[in-house]
């Protein structure tokens, strides 16, 4: 029996979290199924909006979800000092690249809007060609507007660096969360492969943190900041008595980890 749990927060996760379908009173332990509670629905949801927000910021996490955070200068240095290499480092890797705005183009012929990044000295361009069906997106945009985009097909034509099938912050965001959901949604029915080890990791951790806060009641808000409770003598003592189950969890991390 399925259930789903409504939320109600406000930040971009939150609304597509609503979507989450949690198994109902089964035990990882008995069948491979894995309970979620609604509060283990809004942990899951802190660490899937923090590490998208941190991934977007540029700094590092444990996992980019095969993205690559790189700003526009830093791109056409790594292709104008050794473009073979470049091509290397991000291939089969979306792109995250944040810069300013040179010069937006349409081209009529095929209605493909380019986005020209400044990239250090005057003449130093990076190309984002934006993906169809986003091209109102530019209406927006300015001269010297700093932007971040997620794309694709990373190359160099005609001595510049290019980025291809580009969209806006907001929506790559939503895509990322939607990937996790769907993989969350796996993991909690039994269903743990290489193709979801960032949900396995992600259920993993909330349930390990559930079992040592009694269902995050000792937390003060129910997100990424209860981690801090871990040194507390009411998380040890629900850690210790819960040690078989949080060890069950910890064989889902390990495995996630085993195959990055």
């Amino acid at each position: 029996m399925y259930k789903k749990i409504i939320l109600t927060g406000i930040t971009l996760v939150s609304v597509l979290f609503n979507h989450l379908i949690m198994a109902d009173n089964v035990s990882i332990v008995d069948n491979g199924d894995i309970s979620f509670t609604e509060n283990d629905v809004k942990f899951a949801n802190s660490i899937i909006n923090d590490g998208i927000n941190t991934l977007f910021s540029g700094k590092k996490i444990p996992d980019d979800y095969e993205y690559r955070y790189i700003t526009a200068q830093h791109l056409y240095k790594k292709y104008s000092e050794n473009e073979a290499q470049a091509d290397n480092y991000f291939k089969n890797k979306e792109i995250i690249i944040s810069g300013n705005i040179k010069n937006i183009n349409t081209y009529s012929f095929d209605n493909k809007v380019l986005i020209s990044f400044s990239a250090g000295r005057f003449l130093d361009t990076v190309h984002a060609m934006l993906k169809e069906g986003f091209q109102d997106y530019a209406l927006g945009l300015h001269k010297g507007q700093k932007i971040t985009l997620a794309c694709s097909d990373v190359g160099m034509i005609v001595g510049e660096p290019v980025v291809k099938n580009c969209i806006p912050e907001d929506q790559a965001k939503i895509q990322i969360a939607q990937l996790l959901i769907r993989q969350i949604n796996k993991v909690i029915n039994g269903d743990i492969n290489e193709s979801n080890k960032q949900g396995a990791a992600i259920v993993a951790l909330t349930k390990s943190v559930d079992l040592s806060t009694d269902n995050f009641s000792i937390c003060k808000k129910i997100d990424i900041s209860c981690l801090k409770q871990s040194s507390s003598l009411k998380w040890k003592k629900l850690s210790a008595e819960n040690r078989e189950q949080i060890e069950q969890y910890k064989k889902i991390l390990n495995y996630k980890n085993n195959t990055n």
